[in-house]
């Protein structure tokens, strides 16, 4: 799921700067309680930004934002991602995310 969905805007494992500054999106290692829109190097809309300031990366958040990011953080949004329609998807891809710790490390 990450591969076909995300991948090509966003990468988890050890964050390599010539890599990830070649992403549009930031990296999404240690995603579960992050707040979105805080990865330092990157550049956010204001959308997420604002989002962020009401939001923490978990499940609940994470499911209903993959169904449908731009409806989830309203107009304004950078990502170019119509979501994912099967919830089977969704669960997958959340199990993987959950695997990357801070470091980009998964057992």
């Amino acid at each position: 799921m990450f591969v076909a969905s995300c991948e090509r805007c966003h990468i988890v494992g050890p964050v390599d700067p010539a890599v990830s500054l070649t992403k549009a999106g930031p990296h999404l290692n240690n995603l579960f309680g992050r707040k979105p829109g805080d990865v330092p190097e990157q550049l956010y809309s204001l959308a997420m930004v604002n989002f962020g300031k009401k939001h923490v990366w978990d499940e609940a958040t994470l499911r209903t934002f993959l169904r449908g990011p731009t409806k989830k953080v309203m107009d304004g949004s950078n990502m170019r991602f119509d979501g994912l329609k099967s919830e089977e998807e969704i669960s997958a891809l959340l199990m993987y995310l959950a695997t990357f710790d801070k470091d980009g490390m998964s057992p």
